[in-house]
């Protein structure tokens, strides 16, 4: 008689939960079984593994202090250098966060705005004060990330405002799917050219900030027969991009739930 026989999985990057090896990013983490390690009957076979839940916090940051942080706004003959702290921002928290740093140097809160043009897709500047200068310099601006060009933007001491329209297309959607890795894999989901142990794809369902939970009604099924040969005292997961760079988590925990499938005669 040919038996139907499940093993799930449930893999926490909490060190509380257990996991070890947690990368200072928190993308990978290490899943150790103790006592009981993953060992299959020897004569297992059409063994199958997929990814039944996954949860992960939608914070990875579009900004990095001292990278992609920093602008000047020059008032009154003074300059204030200005720096956004590592986050994920949305085109709306970005200048709500300007206005707060305009704030804190003792400025009018909305003497300089980001406004999201949504029709273009374009950020826009809007100086609203006479003699008012906004710079970006240097490799560590901000300004690739609202879509402007390195410069500066000023207004006349005849002019009370000034409007101006980024030039490219900002960056605030640095990663367009979380992907999980698993050493479970020999393949995994073939991302263009390369196999790279992909278990899934997750899409970013949440907003910023949210947790995403995502349970597919159809389950990606991966064929791992070479499991019958194995004793696995461990297991590892990753968290990258679509371009498969390990992504930073800032400081929340992720989990996939996983079911291996597999008969038994």
């Amino acid at each position: 008689m040919i038996k139907t026989k499940y093993i799930n999985l449930l893999a926490n990057s909490n060190p509380q939960s257990g996991a070890t090896n947690v990368s200072s990013n928190g993308s990978s983490f290490t899943t150790h079984f103790g006592s009981l390690p993953l060992e299959l009957e020897e004569n297992a076979y059409d063994i199958e593994l997929r990814l039944v839940k996954a949860t992960i916090w939608n914070t990875t940051p579009n900004v990095f202090s001292g990278q992609n942080s920093e602008m000047s706004v020059v008032v009154g003959g003074t300059t204030y250098n200005l720096s956004f702290p590592t986050g994920l921002y949305s085109a709306v928290s970005l200048n709500e966060h300007l206005s707060y740093l305009l704030t804190n140097e003792g400025l009018t809160s909305d003497v300089v705005e980001f406004i999201p043009d949504y029709s273009i897709n374009k950020m826009v500047l809007n100086i609203k004060a006479s003699s008012v200068s906004v710079i970006f310099q240097g490799t560590t601006s901000i300004a690739s990330v609202i879509g402007f060009n390195l410069g500066t933007y000023s207004t006349t001491a005849s002019e009370t405002s000034k409007v101006v329209v980024g030039q490219s297309t900002p960056l605030f959607n640095s990663i367009n799917d979380y992907i999980i890795h698993c050493d479970l894999l020999t393949t995994g989901v073939r991302i263009n050219k390369d196999f790279n142990q992909a278990l899934d794809v997750i899409p970013i369902t949440a907003d910023i900030g949210r947790q995403i939970v995502y349970e597919p009604s159809i389950p990606r099924v991966h064929s791992v027969n070479h499991l019958s040969n194995e004793k696995r005292s461990s297991i590892r997961l990753w968290l990258t991009d679509e371009n498969n760079n390990l992504v930073d988590t800032a400081g929340e925990y992720w989990q996939a739930l996983m079911e291996i499938k597999y008969k038994i005669k």
